[in-house]
């Protein structure tokens, strides 16, 4: 062990309190100002803090119980259903029996035993027992060992250091939220009333509309089935091909996700079978447009591989270059409200099943002109491009914050008292 940390057991630093919960029945003990939090409540909250619990209870129905109200700073960790969410409380509070608190001794930092304690939880998990599900006793927790620093001074230095990373992410995560709500709502505006040859989005105000098909579309647009748009619309082989180490891939509908063919873990043909494959529709070809049509449904991805064939669980779109952008149309099949038609249009009890003969005659709301398919296609990128950038610089601190929590947890790395910026 490094000099300046120790090792002990839970019931050394703190004392251990189960929960319990008041007779549901009994109205008096529901309702009231106490915090009463469950592994439901800790399941959703994000920080380490909680000040507000789903349910409260009364006095009389904590008196009522074995529950405990538990101080301001103590530490709660979901001990059943699942094991291992951690958080403080903010407020005084007490928990129903799928929880165990820790009340620790005054010579300890709560925020660094919060973020100690999340280090061990795969092993807090492996102490679960129970035929049904597992748990955590009181016991088992009171002898758990964790090794920490022995001076409270360095357990604030290291919470504080782990908090201001927990910051970081949280405003990343809060942005990333910010810009994916942005893309939502630009794409509505987008993809229901376009954008004019200034840059502006159309409205009805401003701009004339007109009723194609049912749909209201801005004058220019055209409604028209889907099929409209296509060369071709088919699904791929039915009959069992064989399974190779290497050669062609053979994409299914697994193998379709996050709007992209997802190559590892998909399975190879052989060449003799691949060219034994006399129609197109297995063998799909370059800017094609694949969907998943059994099982997960309406997933798409656009080819960029010549050497794969799809089974019957996915479907090919081969589009009219001339009158429609392969982007564009599929970033319009993506788009909630198509989302819906075609989701909402399958059929089947036990698996659902997208049907290609109701899908391309499945009307689509499209401006005529492939420039203006572009300009849209062009700002959704953009904020897409913005939120990618987010999500890449969130694992950037998610990395950092692991990092600093093995070293700093462990001691391997020591925090330096003299300077705290």
């Amino acid at each position: 062990m490094r000099e300046g940390f120790t090792k002990n057991k839970i019931k050394k630093i703190g004392k251990v309190f189960s929960g319990a919960t008041p007779k549901t029945e009994n109205e008096s003990f529901w309702n009231g100002e106490i915090l009463w939090i469950t592994p439901n409540d800790l399941s959703k909250i994000k920080s380490s803090f909680f000040s507000d619990t789903e349910r409260k209870i009364t006095s009389s129905g904590l008196n009522s119980c074995s529950a405990r109200l538990l101080p301001v700073n103590s530490i709660v960790l979901s001990s059943r259903a699942p094991i291992g969410y951690i958080a403080i409380g903010e407020k005084e509070f007490t928990t129903n029996q799928g929880c165990k608190s820790i009340v620790l001794n005054d010579n300890h930092d709560a925020l660094f035993f919060y973020y100690n304690l999340n280090s061990y939880v795969l092993k807090l998990k492996q102490l679960g027992e129970g035929t049904t599900f597992a748990e955590i006793s009181k016991t088992y927790l009171e002898e758990f060992e964790i090794e920490f620093p022995i001076e409270k001074a360095e357990q604030t230095r290291i919470a504080e250091i782990l908090s201001t990373a927990d910051k970081a992410i949280a405003q990343t995560e809060a942005l990333i939220a910010k810009y994916q709500r942005i893309k939502t709502g630009l794409m509505q505006d987008l993809l229901n009333n376009g954008i004019d040859a200034s840059g502006n989005i159309r409205s009805k105000e401003t701009h004339k509309f007109v009723v194609k098909n049912g749909i209201e579309v801005p004058e220019g647009w055209e409604v028209n089935p889907l099929r409209t748009y296509l060369k071709y619309i088919s699904y791929g082989f039915t009959n069992p091909m064989p399974e190779t180490a290497e050669g062609p891939f053979m994409v299914t509908a697994a193998n379709i996700n996050e709007g992209k063919i997802i190559y590892k873990g998909c399975r190879h043909t052989s060449w003799a079978a691949y060219n034994s494959l006399l129609t197109t529709k297995s063998k799909p070809q370059i800017d094609d447009i694949l969907i998943t049509k059994d099982g997960s449904l309406g997933r798409l991805a656009i080819v960029h591989n010549e050497e794969i064939c799809i089974n019957q669980s996915v479907a090919v779109l081969r589009i009219d270059k001339e009158l429609v952008n392969v982007y564009f149309l599929k970033m319009l099949l993506e788009s909630p409200y198509y989302q819906a038609v075609i989701i909402g249009d399958a059929g089947g009890s036990t698996i659902k099943h997208i049907y290609i003969t109701k899908l391309d005659k499945m009307n689509i709301a499209i401006p005529k002109k492939i420039d203006e398919q572009i300009k849209i296609l062009q700002l959704i990128e953009e904020q897409s491009i913005y939120i990618y950038e987010l999500q890449r610089e969130l694992l950037k601190y998610n990395s950092i914050k692991t990092g600093l929590m093995q070293d700093l947890l462990s001691g391997k790395v020591r925090v330096n008292m003299d300077n705290k910026n």
